[in-house]
This record gives C-alpha cells, sequence and structure tokens, in this order.
C-alpha cells in the first residue's frame, strides 16, 4: 500500500569500485546504512517488513556481498521465487500453504536484502528500481492468486467463493495496482512530492488515518506470507483472502479520497 522505491545497480555501470568495497562489507556496516528515516518509514507503512524481514536480511548482506551478488542479480531471484508458488500449489494441493508462505517469506527477505546491497555499496540506480516494483507487482499477483488457487482446489472450496476464489483474488490485485498507479501519476505529476500533500486542514484532518489506521492496515501488505500460514494451518484461507482483498479495496478507495482534488 505504500510507495516503495528500492534501488538496485545497472549492472551496465562499471562496478570495479563497488566489487573492492564488497569485500569489507560488514554487519556493522550494513545496519548504519539503514538510516534513522529509513528506519522510521519502514516501521511505519511496512511494519511486518521492519520487525521481521530486515533483521534476517541484515546477517545476509555481508556473505551476499562477499558472494559478489548485486541488487540487480537479488531482484531476479525475486521474479524466480515468485514464480514457484504457482506450480507448488497444483503440486502439493492441501500441503501448498506451508511452501507458499516459507517461499513468500524469503521473498520478504530478499526485497529487504536488495536494498540493502544497493545501500552499502552505493549501487543505486533507476533501473533497479523499476526492476524493483515489477517484483513488487508480479509477489503480490503470486500470492494472492496462489491463495484463490489453493481455495479452489482445496477443502475450502465450497464455503464462502463456491469456486471463483482466483478470480477474486485477482480482482484483490487489481485494486491494489490501481491504487499504487494512482499514487505514481500523481508523484509524476508533482515532480516527485508527496502524493498525499494538501492543505493544513486536509492534513490535520486525516491525521489520524496517516498517522495510525492506514501505516497500521499498510504493514499487512508485507505480512500476507505469515497470513497465508496461519491462515493455511487453521484452514481459513478464505477469511484470509477476504482480508486481502478488503485491504486492497479500502487502499484503493483511500487513495481517491486522498488524492481528491490535487488537481484542482
Amino acid at each position: 500500500m505504500t510507495i516503495k522505491v528500492r534501488a538496485a545497480v545497472d549492472d551496465s555501470a562499471p562496478l570495479k569500485s563497488s566489487q573492492k568495497h564488497a569485500a569489507k562489507v560488514t554487519l556493522a556496516q550494513v545496519v548504519a546504512s539503514y538510516d534513522a528515516q529509513k528506519a522510521q518509514r519502514e516501521r511505519h507503512g511496512e511494519w511486518a517488513a521492519a520487525f521481521f524481514y530486515r533483521p534476517l536480511s541484515f546477517l545476509l548482506t555481508p556473505l551476499c556481498a562477499r558472494l559478489g551478488l548485486t541488487p540487480s542479480m537479488i531482484s531476479c531471484l525475486v521474479f524466480l521465487a515468485a514464480l514457484a508458488p504457482l506450480w507448488l500449489v497444483f503440486d502439493l494441493r492441501e500441503q501448498a500453504y506451508l511452501w507458499v508462505g516459507i517461499i513468500g517469506i524469503g521473498i520478504g527477505i530478499l526485497d529487504c536484502l536488495d536494498g540493502n546491497l544497493a545501500r552499502v555499496l552505493n549501487a543505486a540506480s533507476a533501473q533497479g528500481a523499476y526492476l524493483d516494483f515489477l517484483a513488487d507487482i508480479l509477489v503480490r499477483l503470486s500470492l494472492y492468486l496462489c491463495t484463490g488457487l489453493m481455495i479452489d482446489l482445496g477443502p475450502e472450496r465450497a464455503e464462502i467463493f463456491s469456486g471463483w476464489a482466483s478470480v477474486v483474488a485477482l480482482l484483490g490485485v487489481i485494486f491494489a495496482l490501481m491504487a499504487r498507479l494512482c499514487r505514481l501519476y500523481t508523484q509524476a505529476a508533482d515532480g516527485g512530492g508527496d502524493p498525499y500533500a494538501g492543505s493544513d486542514e486536509r492534513k490535520i484532518a486525516r491525521g489520524f488515518l496517516m498517522r495510525y489506521l492506514f501505516p497500521a492496515l499498510s504493514g499487512f501488505d508485507s505480512a500476507v506470507p505469515i497470513i497465508i500460514l496461519i491462515a493455511g494451518f487453521y484452514n481459513c484461507l478464505s477469511y484470509a483472502l477476504v482480508w486481502f482483498v478488503a485491504l486492497s479495496f479500502s487502499d484503493f478507495i483511500y487513495t481517491q479520497i486522498s488524492l481528491k482534488g490535487r488537481f484542482t
């Protein structure tokens, strides 16, 4: 639900200095590169990533740097990992939720890892940010669709969605994608400014939503794999999908309300 612009390396650029620096990367340097502003922003709007994925990514970053892995390579791994759950759903059926959740958590760690590498190696680029944006879309599509397929192919098929869970999951992806594209369009029109900026009166009126409710709901976006694990274990994936779609729809509606009047 938040706009994430994580940078990754441009592999066409010279990497000699980055490669020399990579051999000396330490855990302390990785943590130090994660500045207070970034940490506060992530805890505020992506709390699941901040408290679960980010600490694990810190531990892996020095090793990946020493192995010569670049942020672009990590993004490619995310693309491949996002496709794996779709195959597992058809192959494992009732136990698919376990591996879909585990792979989703791994993707969350990789997503944090590519940002760590970009910062600590000073290897940021617009190309990397674009790759990360595409990866985010693919991951959401994969996890939502897998949830729908697990419902349609499993024991919950006849409960809520009556075989239409996959279609409902795709609808959730559409709402989420539309909300993100609206924010990106507004940012581009404003030259990269805050898409939610406005008058002081509007800021005060939506203070509670912006400071507490919206960020809390936004954090569930990165917690989707964890929710899948819990819901799959208790055979309530249908309710998890209802939550995912409701979250995406509320994101879309909230975006339209927040951006209303920006161009008038």
